[in-house]
């Protein structure tokens, strides 16, 4: 009887694990993408949501409004009548930039719903910036991936 492995079975047993690490890391990465790809599609949604909430909240209630963000800690809200009226936070490793086109650094809306002009820029792990405008008006913003 034989004691061991021969070398031709250890080399093709080395290689059959080389090859199923190879298959976890590229799905892996896959998965990464997929992950930052949802939280980008989630934070945008949710920053709609904002804008819209507080559209209605102004209209509704004929008060103004503003909205901010903090590229620091990630937060966004809206404030109205020296109340905080909903906030949250970008997900994952998404970041926000900044409010831009704004003197004050926020989107203000006015006691019609209407918000004035202004842009959202959000940026996630990868570098892609998207950047959602909000257009004179009651309900039209624009969303562009750069």
């Amino acid at each position: 009887m034989r004691k061991g492995y021969t070398l031709i079975e250890l080399v093709v047993v080395l290689g059959v694990i080389c090859i199923i690490c190879s298959i976890a890391t590229v799905s892996i990465k896959a998965l990464k993408k997929i992950e930052n790809d949802i939280n980008r599609q989630v934070t945008i949604q949710e920053v709609q949501d904002m804008l819209t909430y507080a559209k209605l909240y102004c209209a509704n209630n004929k008060v103004t409004g503003n909205i901010y963000a903090n590229a620091k800690t990630g937060e966004y809200r809206f404030f109205s009548c020296k109340k905080t009226r909903r906030r949250n936070h970008v997900k994952g490793d998404m970041k926000i930039i900044g409010i831009y086109e704004s003197s004050d650094n926020s989107i203000t809306i006015n006691a019609n719903g209407e918000a004035y002009a202004g842009a959202i820029l959000l940026a996630d792990k990868s570098g892609k910036v998207t950047r959602i405008s909000i257009r004179v008006g009651f309900f039209y913003d624009e969303i562009k991936n750069k």
